[in-house]
C-alpha cells in the first residue's frame, strides 16, 4: 500500500486560483473536480509517422496529450503484428533518440514495419478445397482475387462441376435459379460474361462454363481430379499457442489418386474395372474447406480431436 502525499498549501492556492477562473468562465468546477496534476488538454494537431525502410509515411490526428503508449497498440492491432517491434525514433541535434511510452506522440520514424499495409497471413502449408463443384470453384476463384496462390481443389471425378452436374443430373436437366447468379465470375470485380448462354443453361452449358472459367481464371493448375479425401487427422504443433494462430495445428490428409489406364477398349464395363489402379498419398494442409455438394455422399472419416 502506498499513502498518498497530502497537497501543500501552495498546491491548495493554486487549485482555489484554477476554481475561480472557472467560476468567471461559467464552468462549476470543485476541488474534486480539477485533476491532481493538471487538466488534460484536448486540443489537436496532425503528426506524420513515416516507416524507417521504405520512407512511407501517414498523417495521424491526434491530440497534444497523446502518448506514445497509445499510438504503439492502436498501430500494432491496425496491422496485425506485435506492439514490442515497433519503436519511435526522433531528430535531435545531430544524433536520434528513441521515445518513451510516457512521451507525448509527435511526427517520427517508426522502426520494425516495412509499410503501413497490412500483410496477408501466410500459411505453413496449403489449403485443402475438397470438392470441384459451383462452390469449389467459386471459393479457388475467390482465392485468386485476393491473391492467395497456395491451395488446391481435389474431386473424385474425372472433371470439374461436380457430382450433382456430372453424375446425376442428365441432358435434359436446366438451372432452376437464374443464370446470372449461378456464373462463377458473379462479382462486381469481373467484367459481364459475355457468353452466349441460356437464361435458363442445360448440364452441358454450365459444365462447358465451368471448365472454361477454370482455364481462363487460372484455376486449372490449382485442381487434382480422380483424387478422393479418404481420411484427414489433426496435428497439434503447439497446444499453448492461441487458437487463431496459423501455425497451431495442421491436417494430415490421405487423398487416394485413381490412375487412368488409356486402353481401346470400347466397353464401357471393362473401362471402368481397368480403371481401378489407385495410388494414395498422404499431404499436409492448414485447413480443411469442404464443398462436397449436398448430392455428394460423404466419407466416412475417423475421429479426430481439435
Amino acid at each position: 500500500q502506498v499513502a498518498l502525499a497530502q497537497p501543500s498549501d501552495s498546491s491548495q492556492s493554486f487549485l482555489k486560483w484554477h476554481i475561480r477562473l472557472g467560476a468567471m468562465s461559467g464552468t462549476n468546477m470543485t476541488v474534486d473536480s480539477v485533476n491532481w496534476g493538471g487538466t488534460k488538454s484536448h486540443t489537436r494537431r496532425e503528426i506524420v509517422l513515416k516507416t524507417l525502410r521504405s520512407g512511407d509515411s501517414i498523417t495521424l490526428p491526434v491530440e497534444i496529450t497523446t502518448k506514445v503508449c497509445e499510438v504503439r497498440p492502436m498501430i500494432a492491432q491496425r496491422l496485425g503484428i506485435d506492439e514490442d517491434v515497433l519503436s519511435f525514433v526522433v531528430k535531435q541535434s545531430s544524433s536520434h533518440r528513441k521515445l518513451n511510452d510516457c512521451e507525448e506522440i509527435r511526427s517520427c520514424t517508426v522502426t520494425g514495419i516495412d509499410s503501413w499495409i497490412r500483410k496477408k497471413a501466410k500459411h505453413p502449408h496449403p489449403i485443402l478445397i475438397i470438392g470441384a463443384g459451383h462452390m469449389g470453384l467459386r471459393q479457388a476463384l475467390s482465392f485468386l482475387k485476393e491473391g492467395v496462390g497456395d491451395f488446391v481443389v481435389v474431386d473424385r471425378i474425372d472433371r470439374v462441376g461436380g457430382v450433382a452436374w456430372v453424375k446425376n443430373a442428365n441432358p435434359t436437366s436446366k438451372l432452376q435459379t437464374e443464370l446470372g447468379s449461378y456464373h462463377l465470375q458473379y462479382d462486381l470485380s469481373y467484367a459481364v460474361p459475355r457468353a452466349a448462354m441460356k437464361t435458363w443453361p442445360t448440364r452441358d452449358d454450365l459444365l462447358e462454363h465451368f471448365q472454361q472459367v477454370s482455364l481462363d481464371f487460372g484455376i486449372m493448375p490449382h485442381i487434382l481430379l480422380n483424387t478422393d479425401v479418404t481420411d484427414m487427422s489433426v496435428v497439434m504443433t503447439d497446444k499453448d499457442k492461441p487458437i487463431y494462430a496459423l501455425d497451431r495445428q495442421f491436417m494430415n490428409v490421405v487423398q487416394t489418386s485413381t490412375i487412368l489406364v488409356e486402353d481401346d477398349n470400347k466397353d464401357e464395363q471393362v473401362q471402368e474395372q481397368q480403371q481401378s489402379q489407385q495410388e494414395e498419398q498422404v499431404h499436409s494442409g492448414s485447413d480443411i474447406i469442404g464443398a462436397p455438394g449436398s448430392w455428394n455422399p460423404p466419407s466416412n472419416f475417423t475421429e479426430h480431436q481439435y
